[in-house]
């Protein structure tokens, strides 16, 4: 799935700016001046949704911690009791 992300960050930004420039809302002068607009908003943009992507991952694990989950009020179960999974229930 995670590839599948990654090449989805990859390609979609430039397909989405290209289908912006396809419209007749934006004209241009000549097609050289085209081209370098599309690569100046599409390469950022993608670079930016890439980083994103990486640094989401990366706090991701820190999100589901066990501290945080007993901080937000659930209660850790283990998988031994298979009370739901092990995945915790709502204290009440």
């Amino acid at each position: 799935m995670k590839t599948l992300a990654l090449i989805t960050l990859v390609f979609l930004p430039g397909a989405f700016i290209a289908t912006l420039f396809s419209t007749n809302m934006i004209s241009f002068s000549s097609k050289g001046q085209e081209v370098w607009i599309y690569i100046v908003i599409a390469v950022p943009l993608t670079l930016i949704l890439v980083i994103a992507y990486i640094l989401w991952l990366r706090m991701k694990p820190r999100l589901y911690d066990r501290n945080s989950v007993v901080e937000a009020g659930y209660k850790i179960t283990s998988k031994e009791k298979g009370d739901n999974g092990g995945k915790g229930s709502k204290q009440s």
